[in-house]
């Protein structure tokens, strides 16, 4: 199963080794999947683009990688259009596999009383209760 937490980090390897192929991948990926990216993969996605146009304009990129670089951009401005972007407050990362607390209840017999009692008493209980301090002596 996916999540955002392991599609962004997936795509910050893509955008280490600036692999365009594989961040255009990862961004069609998280559209199949129906996964919702965090502001924090938005943000990768936008640093990897500025970090690009530097190298663009630096003259570092092969003519091969300024072609998937454009068309990179051009599919950023549409995967931006069409995916919504999940606030961190909304969602926790784990909630896909916490459980309801209906399953979490304890047996409890029918007059209210728990029907299990704890096997021994703590070691507190016997140093300060009086009840255990006759039955030592």
């Amino acid at each position: 199963m996916l999540n955002a937490e392991i599609l962004g980090t997936m795509l910050k390897q893509g955008c280490y080794h600036v692999n365009f192929k594989y961040v255009m991948y990862i961004m069609d990926l998280c559209e199949s999947e129906g996964v919702r990216p965090n502001k924090k993969f938005v943000e990768t996605l936008e640093e990897f683009k500025k970090r690009c146009r530097d190298l663009e304009k630096s003259k570092k990129l092969s003519p091969s990688k300024m072609n998937l670089f454009c068309n990179f951009r051009q599919k950023l401005k549409i995967w931006q259009d069409q995916v919504k972007v999940e606030d961190p407050e909304d969602v926790h990362p784990w909630q896909q596999f916490r459980e309801s607390s209906e399953k979490n209840t304890y047996y409890k017999s029918k007059d209210g009383k728990s029907k299990f009692r704890p096997r021994r008493a703590s070691a507190f209980k016997v140093k300060t209760s009086p009840k255990y301090s006759q039955v030592r002596n």
